[in-house]
């Protein structure tokens, strides 16, 4: 159990979620299979600037894969969007608060495929973010379930991939003129107030 106002260490129910369109005019930028995980120095390693990465202390560095398709109709934008260049992206903390990544790791190998006429691009990026940051303030409605959201903001365009966290029993002191004991005196004074106004009145 914790008290109101303590900072809560974000820790993901689930590692992994789909990156999904929310809101704006390309909707299939991005196709089904991109997904987004949260991930451990046992992840793999494509690249030797990764597998530095997954050296960084845990206590100080969150790192984020996303694994992105796009075979989307103008080859320029779909081929920029996989490797995130051109691209905004940030977590969004239960509060509100947007964390910026502060290093961006591009695996240097670009998939490359045919879907009918269209040319499918897909890519690896991993996501550095300060730990620090990650985290919720707790209150007394924090029973609900908090979400980080991994938003991703390009041509117009934003997706979003969610994770509920690890939620804590919020320990809230009931205010004194809450308490059922207190409302059970305030109610026998009222009475006795009520009676004694009817006895003064007998002697007006």
């Amino acid at each position: 159990m914790v008290r109101p106002g303590i900072q809560v260490p974000f820790s993901p129910v689930r590692s992994g979620g789909a990156i999904q369109w929310e809101k704006g005019p390309y909707p299939t930028l991005f196709s089904p299979e991109s997904w987004a995980v949260w991930v451990g120095p046992e992840a793999d390693a494509p690249t030797p600037e990764w597998a530095a990465a997954l050296t960084l202390p845990g206590d100080r560095f969150a790192m984020l894969e996303c694994r992105l398709k796009s075979a989307f109709a103008d080859q320029s934008i779909a081929y920029d969007a996989v490797g995130l260049r051109g691209v905004e992206i940030w977590l969004e903390t239960p509060d509100g608060r947007r964390i910026l990544p502060v290093q961006i790791i591009r695996d240097g190998h670009l998939e490359e495929s045919m879907q009918g006429a269209l040319r499918v691009f897909g890519r690896r990026c991993l996501l550095i973010f300060p730990r620090e940051e990650l985290y919720f303030l707790v209150d007394r409605s924090t029973g609900a379930i908090q979400e980080m959201k991994l938003r991703i903001r390009a041509a117009q365009t934003e997706f979003t991939c969610r994770w509920s966290s690890e939620t804590p029993v919020v320990n809230t002191p009931v205010p004194i003129q809450e308490h059922p004991a207190v409302q059970e005196i305030q109610k026998d004074v009222r009475k006795v107030w009520e009676k004694s106004k009817e006895v003064s009145h007998q002697f007006d």
